[in-house]
């Protein structure tokens, strides 16, 4: 698990779509396996409460955020999952609370948890979660877990919020240089070498990674998957009840 000190509002998703492969940096490269990959990268990495791309309305009920978002990563189900999920996460009396008033740490266990329901994803991205107060120990312990599970993590964050959880020399920093990990990975674990002025490295549990394809041709193409905004007439609580009609994603 790695934590990145980055400063500015639009840095952090900026570097965040890098990492997941939906935009290409000015210089240096964003490989998986050792290949420039975007298309990977993009099945891979999911970016968590990224702020205008997949960050969700603050004045969405949890229950909605979640029904939508399992939805999206191609859940069967998904109101029988949202049921479940809440009652999974202890969440069900927060059914009702708008994302913008739960608390820091509940947004981020829900938001990374959906998040990595997605087919492929091995990588998670959680994007400032210090914009939104509170305890930074939280969504540290979160990132933590996943990364415990197996995923590869990163996690975006101011330097002051970054300093609170981790020793200021083994913070990483968008600085243009290759820094260590957090927490020292075993030799199988997943790998990412910080930040993106320098080559940037993810590696697959168990995969040895090759040595960068550096005559592959860059497409210059961004990618910035946004979340549709969700219409009216579906706002009610999705995990109040279940429809003949769902459907099958």
């Amino acid at each position: 698990m790695t934590v990145v000190a980055v400063e500015g509002a639009q840095r952090p998703t900026v570097l965040a779509l890098i990492l997941g492969g939906r935009m290409h940096p000015d210089t240096g490269e964003t490989t998986l396996d050792g290949r420039a990959d975007a298309r990977g990268l993009r099945r891979a990495v999911a970016l968590v409460d990224a702020p205008d791309v997949s960050a969700p309305a603050d004045d969405l009920p949890l229950a909605v955020v979640l029904h939508e978002e399992l939805a999206f990563a191609g859940v069967r189900g998904a109101r029988r999952a949202t049921r479940r999920m809440l009652a999974d996460l202890d969440l069900v009396a927060h059914r009702a609370t708008p994302m913008g008033e739960l608390p820091a740490d509940i947004r981020v266990r829900a938001l990374a948890e959906t998040a990595a329901q997605g087919r492929g994803v091995e990588a998670l991205v959680l994007v400032s979660p210090d914009r939104h107060g509170g305890d930074p120990g939280g969504w540290h312990d979160i990132a933590v877990r996943w990364a415990d599970r197996g995923f590869a993590v990163v996690v975006l964050a101011g330097a002051a919020a970054a300093a609170a959880v981790v020793a200021p020399d083994r913070v990483a920093e968008a600085d243009g240089q290759v820094h260590e990990d957090v927490r020292p990975a075993s030799d199988d674990a997943p790998t990412l070498a910080l930040p993106i002025a320098a080559p940037v490295h993810v590696s697959r549990v168990g995969e040895q990674a090759p040595a960068p394809d550096r005559a592959r041709e860059q497409s210059g193409e961004q990618h910035a998957e946004q979340h549709a905004e969700l219409p009216a007439d579906r706002q009610e609580d999705p995990a109040e009840a279940e429809t003949p009609e769902e459907t099958e994603r």
